[in-house]
């Protein structure tokens, strides 16, 4: 017999066996186990759930590494090249706002704060 087989079959003898233990005790018999087995588990699970909240040890412990002094690096983020174009896409998009609000909606259509982003950028550089 294979491994599977033999579980399965040993499944099916323990089931029998326990049906017939179970069939055979009263009914008020058989509402005091299943009134115990429920108790019992329920204490179980109310141990489970409140032994994390019992134990003595309550102190939080910081793992100690190095705390980053500096959020901006100090060095430039963005190349000289990169700003100037940043700034002339400013001036464009400023200039289609006045003469030409039909392309400059459209442009912006689909790209939500595209604006801000760029303006952020050119705050950040000096």
């Amino acid at each position: 017999m294979k491994t599977i087989e033999r579980i399965e079959y040993l499944k099916r003898a323990v089931a029998s066996r326990l049906s017939l233990a179970v069939n055979s005790l009263t009914a008020r018999s058989k509402r005091r186990l299943l009134l115990t087995a429920g108790c019992l588990v329920t204490c179980i699970c109310l141990f489970m759930i409140t032994s994390p909240f019992h134990k003595k040890s309550s102190v939080i412990v910081i793992p100690k590494g190095d705390i980053p002094t500096t959020i901006i690096p100090p060095e430039p983020m963005l190349s000289v090249e990169d700003f100037q174009l940043l700034r002339d896409f400013e001036q464009i998009m400023d200039s289609l706002k006045l003469y030409d609000n039909k392309t400059y909606t459209e442009t912006l259509q689909d790209r939500k704060g595209l604006l801000d982003s760029v303006k952020m950028l050119l705050r950040l550089q000096p």
